[in-house]
């Protein structure tokens, strides 16, 4: 549990500003999250999320679409 906090903690401030509230990512999405930002598959994502009104399940899914 303390490495995916960790890493939720080393997301960078647009991923987590992609969510609903940041309380609102899960811990256990922590490895995929920061695979697909490693990838670099969320900087064009992040833009248009910020301006749907989703569920934190639904950013998540789509942050981490391959």
């Amino acid at each position: 549990q303390v490495s995916k906090a960790r890493a939720l903690g080393s997301l960078p401030d647009e991923v987590v500003q992609a969510f609903p509230a940041p309380s609102a990512i899960r811990p256990a999405w922590a490895s995929k999250l920061t695979d697909a930002v490693q990838r670099g598959r969320v900087t064009s994502i992040v833009d248009n999320l910020r301006s749907e009104r989703l569920t934190a399940p639904q950013v998540y899914a789509r942050l981490t679409a391959t």
